[in-house]
C-alpha cells in the first residue's frame, strides 16, 4: 500500500511540475536548458535552443535524419510522409530557406560535403518506390547531381551495383565513400567505394 501512495505522490509532483512549466515557459529564464555531465558540472555539453527553428510548421512528416554544413551555415533535415517536402533546408539560427521534394523516396541517412568547388548533400534512400534503394547526391539547391545503385530495385550485386535499405554514409574529403547497406533488409554489409570506380 506504501507503494501505491509513493507512486500517486510522485504522479502528483509530476502533474505540478507540469502545470508549473506551462505556466512560466515563456519566461525568458527557460528560454535555455543546460545538459551537463553530473561528475564534471562545470562544462556544458549542449544547450537546447527552444527557439530552433524559427517556424516549426515546415515540419509535416516524421523527421527523420539531419546533416549540418557548418562551413555555409546550413542545416539539412529529411522527414517521411506521403506528399510532404523530404528534405528541408535552415539557416544555423533556424530560418527556412528552402525545401526540395524531387526524387526523394524514403530517406534514411544524410551526409553534407563541401569542397572548394562544391556543396553537396548525400541521402540514403531505403524506400520500396522508383527511387528507393539508392544513395543520391544533391546540390546544397536541390539538383539531383549522382544516383548510386539501381533506383526501385533491391539487390546485392556489385556490377552493377545495388542496395537493399543503405542506411547510412560518410564521405571523406579524398572522396571515398563509406555505406552502410541492410537495414532490415537482404545485405549486411560496409562497402567502401572510390573516387573514379
Amino acid at each position: 500500500m506504501a507503494r501505491f501512495w509513493f507512486c500517486v505522490a510522485g504522479a502528483g509532483c509530476f502533474l505540478a511540475l507540469l502545470v508549473l512549466h506551462s505556466r512560466i515557459r515563456d519566461s525568458p529564464v527557460l528560454r535555455e536548458f543546460v545538459f551537463q555531465v553530473s561528475w564534471r558540472t562545470e562544462n556544458v555539453l549542449y544547450r537546447l535552443d527552444v527557439g530552433w527553428p524559427k517556424h516549426s510548421e515546415y515540419f509535416t512528416g516524421v523527421t527523420f535524419c539531419v546533416a549540418v554544413d557548418s562551413l555555409n551555415g546550413l542545416v539539412y533535415i529529411a522527414q517521411r510522409g506521403e506528399n510532404i517536402q523530404k528534405v528541408l533546408v535552415f539557416t544555423e539560427d533556424g530560418y527556412f530557406l528552402r525545401a526540395w521534394n524531387y526524387t526523394v523516396d524514403t530517406p534514411h541517412g544524410m551526409f553534407a560535403t563541401r569542397t572548394l568547388h562544391e556543396q553537396s548533400i548525400w541521402i540514403t534512400d531505403v524506400g520500396s518506390g522508383s527511387y528507393g534503394h539508392t544513395i543520391k547526391k544533391y546540390s546544397s539547391f536541390g539538383d539531383l547531381v549522382q544516383v548510386l545503385g539501381t533506383p526501385g530495385k533491391k539487390g546485392s550485386g556489385l556490377n552493377p551495383l545495388q542496395f537493399d535499405n543503405p542506411a547510412e554514409l560518410y564521405v571523406e574529403d579524398t572522396g571515398d565513400i563509406y555505406i552502410v547497406d541492410g537495414d532490415g533488409g537482404l545485405n549486411n554489409r560496409l562497402i567502401k567505394l572510390s573516387q573514379g570506380t
